[in-house]
């Protein structure tokens, strides 16, 4: 819709909101939540919206916004990954960061076509394992902390990775990174890894945190040549 000086809005639950340079803010707040998606169907040039901190159950009808390209589902109660198969041109995707509590879900899926996908964050929901990222091929950060991930798989193909983070997991063992050549930081802060290994091929890694693991001695990092920050919790 537009108002008299041809400034484009939407209206929601009595509410205008505009869209300003192609972004539209519907971030929720303590006096008004959204619980629904509508009423953005003729937003066919949105590059930008910010869902975060509603009350959102289910991913819905964002079809018809095939231009975008930053969406913002962060604190909401999604428990499930849908209606996002038409989403082609998305590049930064956040269920979850690591500042507030985030969303419900315990499966990656619904993912398979975002193949421009640059920045992916689900911190802080219930996944339990790491899959259904295959098609990623661009994805250059994955923010998986906080969730109930056991075991470090299913990243083979995510090879202009740059950043992964799985702090505050259940990870007992490095491994499942040789493939990722181009990742520079690692963070497994807070699980419970006892030795450093799995990391030989990682020659362009130059940040390494894994403060919170009963790691006894530092071994495994000698052919980091690239390394310049490492974060070990009483090591000998």
């Amino acid at each position: 819709m537009m108002d008299e000086n041809s400034e484009e809005y939407v209206v929601i639950r009595g509410r205008r909101y505009f869209v300003h340079s192609n972004e539209l803010d519907l971030t929720g707040n303590t006096n008004f939540n959204i619980s629904e998606i509508e009423g953005l169907e003729n937003l066919k040039n949105l590059e930008s919206l910010y869902l975060r901190g509603n009350a959102l159950k289910k991913i819905e009808n964002l079809d018809h916004l095939t231009s975008l390209k930053n969406l913002d589902l962060s604190f909401n109660n999604i428990t499930e990954i849908t209606g996002l198969v038409n989403l082609k041109n998305l590049e930064s995707l956040s269920f979850g960061d690591s500042i507030d509590e985030s969303n419900l879900i315990e499966e990656i899926k619904g993912l398979d076509t975002l193949t421009n996908l640059r920045y992916l964050y689900l911190a802080r929901n219930e996944i339990a394992e790491i899959k259904g990222l295959e098609n990623l091929k661009n994805l250059e950060i994955l923010l998986l902390s906080s969730n109930k991930i056991t075991e470090i798989k299913g990243l083979d193909n995510l090879r202009n990775l740059k950043q992964l983070y799985l702090s505050s997991n259940r990870i007992k063992e490095i491994k499942g990174l040789n493939k990722l050549k181009n990742l520079e930081l690692l963070n497994l802060d807070c699980n419970v890894l006892t030795e450093i290994k799995g990391l030989e091929n990682l020659k362009n890694l130059r940040e390494l945190s894994l403060h919170g693991n009963p790691i006894e001695k530092v071994r495994g990092i000698n052919s980091l040549s690239q390394l310049k920050i490492l974060g070990v919790d009483n090591f000998k």
